[in-house]
C-alpha cells in the first residue's frame, strides 16, 4: 500500500478527528494482509480566520500604543499646502488663522479684500475643499500683515520642530502677533511671531 499524505486546513476539530480515524483504519488493514504501511503524515496549515485574527490583534495593539502616547498623526496635506489651497479657493484674500482638527481636516480662515471672513475646511488626506462658511473677523485681522501666514509657519517650525496645530493672527498685550502652537511628540509649544519682521518674540512649552 502506498504512502498516504493528508493536508488539512485547521478549521474544525472534526477534520483532525477524521484523519486520525483514517490512520487507524490503514493500520488495521496492514495487520490483515501482512504488508507494511508507512504512518500517514498530517500537515496542518493556518487558515484565513487565524491569520485575520492575528492581523486584527496586531492592529489593535498598534492603535492602543498610539492612543497611549497621545500622538495625533496628520494627513499628507500639511499646513502650508492647506494655506495654498485656501488662497486658490478664495481669490484676493489672505490667511489669518489655521487650525488642525484632529489630524483629519484643516480649517483655514481667510480675510477678503472687503474685510469679510471665510473659513475653508480642507481634507488632510486628499487636499480637497470640503466646505466653507462666513465667519466674523477681529478688527486687527482685516489688515494684511507683512509676514504672511505661510512665512509665520516656516518661522515657527524653524524655531521649534514638530507639527503645526494652530496659527492665529492675534493681539497680545496690545501688540498684533502671529500666535503659533506646535506639537512635538507629547510636548506643546506656543510661539509668538512679529507679523512685521518674522522674528520669534517668545516661545513657551505648555505644562
Amino acid at each position: 500500500m502506498s504512502n498516504n499524505t493528508f493536508r488539512v486546513t485547521r478549521t474544525t476539530a472534526v477534520g483532525l478527528a477524521a484523519v486520525a480515524a483514517l490512520g487507524l483504519s490503514l493500520t488495521a488493514c496492514s495487520g490483515d494482509n501482512g504488508s507494511t504501511v508507512t504512518p500517514a503524515t498530517v500537515t496542518v496549515t493556518q487558515g484565513a480566520d487565524a491569520t485575520a485574527s492575528t492581523s486584527a490583534s496586531g492592529s489593535a495593539a498598534a492603535t492602543a500604543t498610539d492612543s497611549a502616547s497621545g500622538s495625533t498623526s496628520q494627513g499628507s496635506v500639511d499646513a502650508t499646502a492647506a494655506i495654498t489651497t485656501a488662497l486658490d479657493h478664495v481669490v484676493d484674500a489672505f490667511v489669518v488663522e489655521v487650525d488642525d482638527e484632529d489630524g483629519r481636516y484643516w480649517e483655514v480662515t481667510v480675510a477678503t479684500a472687503d474685510g469679510q471672513g471665510i473659513e475653508v475646511t480642507i481634507d488632510q488626506s486628499s487636499g480637497d475643499v470640503l466646505s466653507e462658511r462666513n465667519v466674523t473677523l477681529d478688527s486687527w485681522q482685516k489688515d494684511a500683515p507683512s509676514v504672511t501666514a505661510e512665512d509665520a509657519v516656516s518661522a515657527a517650525l524653524a524655531a521649534q520642530s514638530g507639527q503645526l496645530e494652530s496659527l492665529d493672527l492675534d493681539r497680545e498685550g496690545g501688540q498684533v502677533v502671529w500666535e503659533v502652537k506646535v506639537v512635538d511628540g507629547g510636548d506643546e509649544w506656543d510661539l509668538w511671531i512679529d507679523p512685521s519682521t518674522g522674528e520669534v518674540l517668545r516661545s513657551e512649552r505648555d505644562d
